[in-house]
């Protein structure tokens, strides 16, 4: 049976924090109210608060701005703002470790594919993986999205494996395919909102020194710190 480990891509492996917060400041401009700082806006954002929640906050009041919205949907995957995302320390060393003995698959929620590629060539991480695998999010529950485009891609072969993510999202496409999972604490998500999905292991750093005996145990990777 093959071994293969599924990753989510921002929050997960990158840091998208200063992309989500430079448009965040555009969007806010635009609707000439005060923007929060990265800290704050990302603390939101990791609290699973909506854009539109945290622009009524920044002064927007009960108005909506779906124009702008949209417009931030559409720059959040452009050149220019994918160039502001920063691997997390210790990505490359770890992918390389755990090519080893699997595949390695991205799943993500991203709908502009050649950007997509592009941000991974540059981010000199594009060799690792086998397959590149991204959805879009209007399937509800957005789990499935992320269950379906991996079944398909699966076409019918069995799979034993693992799915590292950073959201309730991840953690339950998980389940639906009876992968282990490992939550990510670090992105665009809190430890305690993960929590509820109840999640097979938890990671604080891609520094895997930090990482439980048992996960390294599982993942091949005794002796390789």
């Amino acid at each position: 049976m093959k071994k293969i480990i599924f990753f989510d891509l921002d929050g997960t492996l990158l840091n998208s924090s200063l992309r989500y917060h430079r448009i965040h400041k555009e969007i806010c401009l635009l609707l000439q109210i005060e923007p929060m700082s990265e800290v704050e806006y990302w603390s939101c954002k990791r609290k699973k608060l909506k854009e539109k929640e945290i622009l009524q906050r920044c002064g927007l009041g009960n108005k909506t701005s779906t124009l702008l919205l949209n417009r931030r949907k559409d720059i959040l995957e452009s050149e220019n703002y994918l160039l502001l995302d920063k691997l997390h320390t210790g990505v490359a060393l770890v992918l390389d470790q755990l090519k080893v003995n699997y595949s390695l698959v991205i799943v993500t929620f991203r709908h502009k594919r050649d950007e997509l590629l592009r941000q991974l060539r540059w981010l000199k991480i594009a060799d690792f993986f086998d397959a590149i695998l991204n959805c879009e999010s209007k399937t509800s529950p957005r789990y499935f999205a992320k269950s379906d485009v991996i079944t398909s891609w699966l076409n019918g072969r069995p799979c034993e494996g693992w799915l590292f993510g950073d959201t309730e999202t991840d953690l339950l496409a998980a389940k639906e395919l009876g992968l282990k999972s490992v939550a990510i604490p670090f992105g665009i998500r809190e430890g305690d909102l993960l929590n509820v999905c109840d999640p097979d292991y938890f990671i604080d750093s891609w520094n895997t020194s930090s990482w439980e005996i048992e996960l390294k145990r599982e993942l091949g990777l005794l002796n390789k710190d």
